[in-house]
């Protein structure tokens, strides 16, 4: 049963709950998927400020298991992470029991990005750790038509992507809200 969040009031609705919603509507959709089963976009973990290349936070590498245990169960076949240490720190820390390494992407060929997963991984379930900045633009090169603004100080977002065979994509933007947060 979800629970109000104390910060916002909003509902918080059990892991293990959106996982059953999600798992229905890709089993509704895959069958007219043009790709992947499904793409997750999420920005990286919370950070150290006001250093270069900064590192995930303590409360970054807490946001970073908890998304390890969301994908955990979600059969990802690939993370693309850009190659700055908070994006593969993120990235790293979901792989970590799965068996198989972050894939680095050269900031400089973001542009390139949604070709190659399509290319790589046909089929597959994705994982894509990017910036405030750099999710929107990966959203949109899925075809997304929607504009979509990441605060600086926003970490809990994660986007699904369910590619249509037709138009664009089913978008779904969830809140990955610590606990007791």
């Amino acid at each position: 049963m979800p629970v109000p969040d104390s910060a916002t009031g909003c509902p918080v609705i059990p892991s293990s709950l959106k996982a059953v919603a999600v798992a229905s509507l890709l089993t509704f959709t895959a069958s007219s998927a043009a790709a992947q089963e499904v793409v997750y976009v999420v920005r990286h973990a919370d950070q150290i400020a006001d250093v270069e290349d900064p590192p995930l936070s303590e409360r970054g590498r807490e946001r970073a298991r908890m998304l390890r245990e969301f994908f955990r169960d979600a059969g990802l076949t690939a993370v693309y992470a850009t190659d700055l240490r908070r994006t593969m720190e993120t990235g790293a820390m979901v792989t970590e029991p799965l068996g198989f390494e972050v894939t680095p992407v050269p900031g400089d060929s973001l542009g390139s990005l949604v070709a190659r997963v399509q290319r790589e991984q046909p089929h597959g379930r994705v994982l894509i750790v990017g910036h405030s900045n750099t999710v929107p633009r990966v959203l949109e090169q899925f075809g997304y038509p929607n504009e979509i603004t990441i605060d600086h100080d926003e970490f809990d977002n994660l986007f699904i992507v369910v590619p249509a065979s037709e138009g664009p994509p089913l978008v779904l933007r969830q809140r990955l809200v610590l606990p007791g947060r």
